[in-house]
């Protein structure tokens, strides 16, 4: 026997049916709407992008503020936050947020060579490392920023990839400085000591200089680690341990068939 059953639509209150098929008629409406609105914010998004302003960041950039003098002592106080004029995209990286970054790329300058500090050193410092390799490729310099590169940012976190491929593949200096005349190795001293002990070992393996002097009352890298309470580090630093050893890394690697990593 054939069962005459209504539709489920049909079974539903009038109310509902009647508001289904208004909402029916005003999808051309809605879709207008959805495409003028995003418009409207991609247009506000051009006009802002590039606009400046100065806020805290939740994270300390220059190493040497760290360090204050009472009297004939130096004490290290390691600070949390630091000040710096930042762009919407400089921000967003900052923060690790990925998305906006990716929509504010149409409309930032990455590469403006005025910027404090460009979106990539603040993803890199913030260790927000898949922000700046979606920065990385769409074009962002490492070396760009007037107070601070990308270099010292990869330095900071110990991202030894990063580092070699800013230094063998964009050619950046090694010791190249801050605005405070930190270097990468000055950098790579905030690191937990076994993790910057490894960076800094690769980093003179990359040429940089053991013997610089850090700052206005010109520190060594030595003096700067006890200062931080790393005293064995210090003391590998004091008798060129960890130079002697990355030379002999770097002896042992041009002897061997291993083929470098292109990235």
């Amino acid at each position: 026997m054939v069962c005459n059953r209504s539709p489920p639509f049909l079974s539903l209150p009038m109310e509902v049916i009647i508001m289904v098929f208004e909402h029916l008629l005003n999808l051309k409406t809605l879709s207008s709407f959805v495409v003028d609105t995003t418009q409207a914010s991609i247009d506000d998004y051009r006009r802002t992008s590039n606009v400046i302003e100065k806020k805290t960041l939740p994270f300390s950039i220059f190493a040497l503020e760290d360090f204050q003098s009472f009297g004939r002592k130096t004490v290290y106080l390691p600070r949390d936050e630091t000040r710096l004029k930042v762009t919407p995209i400089q921000d967003a990286a900052a923060r690790g947020k990925e998305d906006v970054v990716a929509i504010l790329l149409k409309s930032s300058n990455l590469n403006d060579r005025h910027q404090d500090a460009s979106a990539l050193s603040l993803a890199l410092y913030s260790g927000n490392v898949h922000v700046a390799e979606l920065l990385l490729n769409r074009g962002a310099r490492p070396g760009c920023g007037r107070l601070i590169n990308s270099l010292h940012a990869a330095a900071r976190h110990g991202l030894n990839g990063e580092i070699e491929l800013f230094v063998k593949f964009h050619g950046m200096d090694v010791d190249i400085e801050d605005k405070d005349g930190e270097t990468p190795v000055m950098h790579a001293l905030r690191l937990p000591e076994d993790q910057a002990s490894e960076t800094i070992r690769l980093l003179f393996k990359l040429g940089a200089r053991i013997d610089l002097e850090i700052g206005e009352r010109s520190w060594t890298y030595s003096a700067l680690a006890r200062l931080m309470g790393m005293h064995m580090l210090a003391d590998e630093l004091a008798a060129g341990v960890l130079e002697e050893a990355a030379g002999e890394a770097a002896d042992d690697r041009s002897s061997s068939c291993t083929m470098d990593v292109e990235r």
